[in-house]
């Protein structure tokens, strides 16, 4: 696509925006359906070419995204960013990001030789189990609620939207850790991110409670920070520069990676039996 942002954002919001015109000029009966039909299929085929560009710069980053280790999953998500508009891909990437982890909780987690892992769900399973509370009887009393018969299905549906995103929130956070083998630390946010890096450059670890205000993976400067809701408390320091990779974007060095933990004073523990022993 174009160079220009602004240009390229234009384009993108073009496909969406003729059928969000289309359905206003329906709803409000300036065309009937088959007017509306009609005025979607000739301009989308008008924009066929941009629609076509999208694709093609989605199938090559999430190509991309599978040659730097990401799965399907992962790399169908980060391919969003290529034919979406930022804050629509932005949304649909949450969505899906909760939404697909629901199979986890059918799946067991494979027990890793000499490895420890570190529980990060934080205030995962209080939330999810909250709006559990509240969905679940919305979905079974929905059919008694008086009025219109929409009104009972649109209950019901939202209550069910709300026990799936509920059950997939506890199946994102709930179900994976970070991992501490004997060699190598794999940090984990959730079930879409998991950056390997290696404890033989490892030179401490400590508790750190910190509160962070960027994106839940992030880099500044030579520091890795991987937050769950904002908090870190885990605070692992390299001798030298070690090297992170990312499906979304490109190879950084850090020599400092902080993440958090269920349980920071046990994760410092593991890590710490796994550090190099230094000669006297």
């Amino acid at each position: 696509m174009s160079r220009r942002p602004r240009i390229t954002a234009l384009v993108r919001w073009l496909p969406f925006a003729v059928v969000a015109v289309n359905l206003l000029l329906w709803s409000t009966g300036v065309v009937d359906g088959a007017q509306a039909a009609l005025l979607v299929v000739v301009l989308e085929a008008s924009l066929l070419a941009v629609v076509l560009a999208e694709f093609a710069a989605m199938r090559v980053v999430f190509r991309r995204a599978r040659s730097r280790g990401a799965g399907r999953a992962q790399a169908a998500l980060v391919s969003l960013d290529a034919c979406l508009p930022p804050g629509m891909a932005f949304l649909v990437r949450q969505e899906l990001t909760v939404m697909l982890a629901l199979p986890r909780l059918l799946r067991r987690s494979p027990r890793i030789p000499d490895t420890t892992t570190v529980r990060a769900a934080g205030p995962v399973p209080v939330l999810s189990c909250a709006v559990l509370a509240l969905a679940v009887p919305g979905c079974v009393l929905s059919p008694l609620v008086g009025g219109p018969g929409w009104l009972s299905w649109v209950l019901f549906g939202v209550s069910l939207y709300a026990a799936c995103y509920a059950l997939g929130l506890w199946a994102l956070h709930g179900t994976e850790g970070h991992l501490v083998g004997r060699t190598q630390l794999r940090v984990r946010h959730g079930a879409t991110t998991d950056l390997g890096l290696p404890l033989t450059g490892a030179d401490s670890a400590r508790v750190d409670p910190r509160t962070h205000r960027g994106g839940p993976v992030s880099v500044d400067g030579d520091t890795l920070t991987v937050a769950l809701f904002g908090r870190t408390n885990v605070t692992v320091g390299f001798a030298h520069p070690v090297r992170a990779e990312f499906p979304d974007r490109d190879p950084v060095e850090v020599t400092r990676v902080r993440f958090f933990a269920d349980a920071p004073e046990a994760a410092v523990a593991a890590i710490g039996a796994a550090l190099p022993r230094k000669r006297p």
